[in-house]
């Protein structure tokens, strides 16, 4: 049988807590958890009471509890201001990016460029971006870019021809600033300078005298 918990504004220092931002007590009055608590409209309209809870056995003590219950307040007020909602943003986090690149064929790329120029994005994309990036999550590369760049140095070393690394990175490019744009909480880096799509080298024609 689950314990019951008791909510109090005071935290486990005896301060008092932040609009918001809860304390929750076992049957002894020992804090155990903390919680934040805001309110978001569901995709009708319809507002809810949402919460999150942060447990001391989950994060090590009191205090990582305490401090992740007010960052998660913080940055929830934040995005529900924003107009979005946070159960979306944080579904966001989770998405890989092919499951990212599916979205963009589907919802942008069908409907904005040509046949061919899908046909060859998903071309491009199995060959070369999915085997190396395909099953990276948004919220991990939101919190390591990098892993872009070694994506670059990688093509680079496995001796790509210029034309497919570029196809690849224009693609790439091109599909994380669409995805910044629909989900900018959970891609909140811009990648733009990361890494340089090569040029085309013109060919020079000389011209006998």
């Amino acid at each position: 049988m689950a314990t019951r918990l008791s909510e109090t504004r005071v935290d486990h220092d005896g301060n008092s807590l932040p609009e918001g931002v809860y304390a929750l007590a076992n049957p002894r009055g020992e804090i155990v958890s903390y919680k934040a608590r805001w309110r978001e409209q569901d995709e009708n309209g319809v507002e809810h009471q949402r919460s999150k809870s942060f447990a001391r056995r989950e994060l090590g003590s009191l205090d990582k509890a305490r401090t992740a219950a007010l960052k998660h307040r913080q940055g929830a007020l934040q995005i529900v201001r924003s107009g979005e909602s946070v159960l979306r943003a944080e579904k966001a986090v989770g998405l890989t990016l092919g499951e990212l690149f599916k979205d963009w064929i589907a919802n942008h790329a069908a409907h904005n460029t040509g046949e061919r120029y899908a046909t060859d994005s998903v071309r491009t994309w199995d060959t070369h971006i999915e085997p190396r990036l395909g099953r990276v999550k948004l919220g991990t590369l939101a919190s390591d870019p990098s892993i872009i760049v070694r994506f670059h140095e990688e093509l680079q070393q496995a001796g790509l021809a210029i034309s497919a690394r570029r196809a690849s990175l224009a693609l790439l490019r091109s599909v994380l600033r669409w995805g910044r744009r629909r989900h900018p909480r959970a891609l909140n880096t811009d990648f733009s300078g990361l890494f340089q799509v090569p040029s085309y080298k013109r060919r020079r024609l000389i011209r006998a005298a």
